[in-house]
């Protein structure tokens, strides 16, 4: 049973492999390729507070984050009171 499997999954695994080979791209596609930029993604950045944090926000590009004790702006990797 195994044997008959392998086999059967080899058959179809070289008849994929052949007919993706035979793809061509046309002479006149009707598509134009675009160049791929790098998306820059977000980065985790753990900074270890002594509360738990309840909110975040960022106004003029400055992080800031709430807690029960109040509001904190993150300095570098650290949490500096208000």
């Amino acid at each position: 049973m195994n044997r008959l499997f392998i086999a059967t999954l080899s058959s179809l695994l070289a008849c994929i492999v052949s007919a993706t080979a035979e793809l061509s791209i046309p002479k006149d596609p009707m598509w134009v390729p675009i160049v791929d930029d790098v998306y820059l993604q977000e980065i985790p950045l753990l900074i270890p507070a002594k509360e738990s944090i309840t909110s975040v926000a960022v106004l003029n590009n400055i992080a800031y984050a709430g807690s029960q004790s109040g509001l904190k702006k993150v300095d570098g990797d650290s949490l500096v009171a208000i």
